[in-house]
């Protein structure tokens, strides 16, 4: 992105302005988060709330890239990439760092270490992660996907063999997959479960597709739906919370939108014809996009 567009947008996750030179921790802090996140650009000499160009003396600027050098190799750990240039727009110099993505995340401050000192962005302001964000962090680095993680406390009996069927007849359908067998080997092929020192565990993955019961090893894995009087929550007309595997969940859920919704029928010849308020082919992609995610 050009520094003329960066200067026509809001402040975002991905960038920030300064009039001045801000604190040596606000610039840290915020290169963690940029770093943890896709990358990002502080502007220095405009200022956040209008952008009004302020500018910065040009004989500061060579101090000004020497500190902010500093506060990052001294104050940030691991130490990310970055890139200062400048900028002479109307007259007015702006000094930019670019902070690129990282790929040895987590990010955080030397002297606080991870737990206590890593930062992520939300919208235009800088957070502290919490642990559940620097595991997901670590997990990136190590290119381990969350549904990747073994359940330790759940076995390979946790998993339904008529939900490991059924998935392997829809992989056929929809892709054109020859049908395997329902066994370890294909369930480690397909990263359902993990095999270490001979013992084998569900992963995220396999408890959410597989199992009858998710909800035993993963808190929250079932869909809750109602439907309010009004528009307001208050008080509803109906309402279910739908357990059982992926496959399962993803049906209740669409069939319980089914109920709910308006329908209406003509007939055209012979024949009487419903349609739903909504198409049901949207209804099942909303449905399974949640899910998915």
């Amino acid at each position: 992105m050009s520094i003329q567009d960066l200067l026509s947008s809001p402040e975002s996750k991905n960038l920030e302005f300064k009039e001045v030179m801000p604190s040596n921790l606000s610039i840290a802090k915020t290169t963690c988060a940029f770093a943890n996140g896709g990358g990002g650009s502080i502007i220095i000499g405009v200022a956040d709330k209008d952008r009004t160009l302020t500018g910065i003396n040009e004989l500061d600027i060579p101090e000004l890239e020497e500190k902010i050098s500093n506060i990052i190799y001294t104050i940030v750990e691991p130490t990310p990439a970055f890139n200062t240039m400048v900028y002479n727009i109307k007259g007015k110099l702006l000094l930019k760092i670019e902070i690129f993505p990282g790929s040895l995340k987590p990010y955080h401050l030397k002297s606080k270490g991870e737990v206590e000192g890593t930062y992520i962005r939300l919208g235009p302001t800088n957070r502290k992660a919490d642990i559940d964000i620097i595991e997901e962090l670590r997990r990136r680095r190590m290119n381990i996907g969350f549904d990747e993680i073994e359940i330790m406390e759940a076995s390979v009996d946790d998993l339904a063999l008529e939900n490991i069927e059924l998935y392997i007849k829809k992989r056929e359908k929809a892709r054109d997959i020859p049908v395997a067998e329902p066994n370890t080997a294909f369930l480690n092929k397909i990263k359902a479960i993990k095999q270490q020192n001979g013992t084998a565990h569900p992963t995220v993955a396999g408890i959410l597709l597989f199992s009858n019961e998710p909800e035993n090893f993963i808190p929250g894995a079932v869909v809750k739906c109602a439907r309010f009087m009004g528009n307001d929550m208050d008080e509803f007309i109906d309402q279910r919370i739908i357990t059982g595997s992926l496959f399962t969940q993803a049906e209740e859920t669409i069939a319980f939108f089914k109920k709910n919704i308006r329908r209406s029928a003509k007939i055209e010849g012979l024949y009487r014809t419903e349609d739903y308020e909504y198409p049901e082919k949207a209804i099942r992609e909303v449905v399974v996009n949640a899910l998915c995610h």
